[in-house]
């Protein structure tokens, strides 16, 4: 069965790795993690399991929390724009962003994924602060 060009240009792009080698590893599993800590948190503050020691205790922890997590989110994304994708916007024929542009059929992927890591991306760690910043004072 013959694949279509864009599967084929897709397996082409692919650039094998050993994980640990991306400086952000660490924070694509630290990021989803504090998300989930912040909501458990704040489903920790129903009034049925609340106490004066255990909102005390429960605030403390949901404020390290969501400081930690933008933090993390933070780190993710500037390791991302300043480390990680000068990589990918090297001036060489060989470089990811030329393999994506020489080919049409995944021009499109280069257009709409850097848009989305030039822009949307920084999203997060600013919506991450004002949640912080909400949460602590």
């Amino acid at each position: 069965m013959d694949r279509s060009s864009a599967q084929r240009g897709c397996d082409e792009l692919h650039v094998p790795r050993v994980v640990g080698t991306d400086p952000r590893d660490g924070s694509r599993c630290a990021v989803p993690a504090s998300f989930a800590g912040g909501l458990a948190g704040l489903y920790s503050l129903r009034p049925p399991l609340l106490t004066r020691a255990g909102v005390n205790e429960r605030m403390r922890r949901l404020k390290v929390g969501v400081v930690a997590m933008a933090l993390v989110a933070w780190l993710t994304v500037i390791t991302g724009t300043w480390i990680v994708y000068p990589w990918y916007r090297e001036d060489s024929p060989t470089s990811a962003k030329s393999k994506l542009l020489a080919d049409s059929n995944t021009a499109d992927w280069h257009d709409f994924a850097m848009e989305w890591k030039e822009h949307v991306a920084w999203i997060s760690p600013i919506l991450a602060t004002v949640v912080a910043f909400i949460v602590v004072y």
